[in-house]
C-alpha cells in the first residue's frame, strides 16, 4: 500500500518538531549545556560563565504563569524590556512544562528552553524561610535577572522525596 505524500510530510514534521521542541527552543544554538546543571551536586553553586559557550551581558529566567514576566524588576533597564518583549512574542509565559533562560547582548536576545522534569526544574519565587537561610549562609541571592559575569545557579531539593531537583538563578553577595 502506497503512503500519501501528505502523510509522509506530516510524519517528517512531527519528528522534526519532537526533536526541536515544537518551536519552544527558538534559537538554533544553546548557550549552556544542561548536562552541567543536571550533574551538579545538591546544595552547590556553579558560575554561569563556567558552563556557558558564549559571552552575554544579562541572563533572565522565565517560567510559565506565576507572574514571571510582570515581577522582573525593570528599573528602566532596556535589556530587560527587550527580554520581556521577546518572551511575550514567543508566548513563553504560557509554555507549560518548560522553563527558559533568556540571554541579552547589545540588543540581541537568545532563548534556551528546557523541559521541566523531576531530574531538573527551575524555581525563582516563593522560597521557604529555611531555604532563604540556606541561601543567605551561602551568600546567594536569588534573582530573575542577573548580569552574566555575576550569575550563578544553585541546585537544591525541597524536603519531600518526590519533589524535583531545582535550580535557581542568582548572584553571590559580598
Amino acid at each position: 500500500m502506497k503512503t500519501p505524500l501528505g502523510s509522509k510530510i506530516g510524519f517528517f514534521l512531527c519528528v522534526t518538531f519532537s526533536l526541536n521542541g515544537c518551536g519552544i527552543n527558538s534559537d538554533r544554538e544553546s548557550i549552556i549545556d544542561i548536562s552541567h546543571i543536571r550533574n551538579m551536586k545538591l546544595e552547590s553553586l556553579v558560575k554561569l560563565s563556567d558552563i556557558s559557550k558564549q559571552d552575554w551581558s544579562l541572563v533572565c529566567v522565565v517560567t510559565a504563569y506565576p507572574g514571571s514576566l510582570a515581577t522582573i524588576e525593570q528599573d528602566g533597564d532596556k535589556r530587560i524590556e527587550r527580554i520581556e518583549s521577546k518572551a511575550i512574542d514567543l508566548d513563553l509565559a504560557y509554555k507549560e512544562g518548560y522553563w527558559h533562560l533568556m540571554f541579552e547582548r547589545e540588543g540581541e536576545v537568545i532563548v534556551n528552553s528546557f523541559k521541566r522534569s523531576n531530574e531538573i526544574d527551575v524555581k525563582n519565587t516563593k522560597f521557604t524561610t529555611d531555604r532563604m537561610k540556606i541561601f543567605s549562609h551561602q551568600h546567594f541571592k536569588p534573582s530573575k535577572c542577573v548580569e552574566k559575569p555575576r550569575a550563578y545557579f544553585y541546585k537544591f531539593k525541597e524536603s519531600e522525596a518526590n519533589n524535583p531537583n531545582f535550580i535557581v538563578l542568582g548572584e553571590l553577595q559580598k
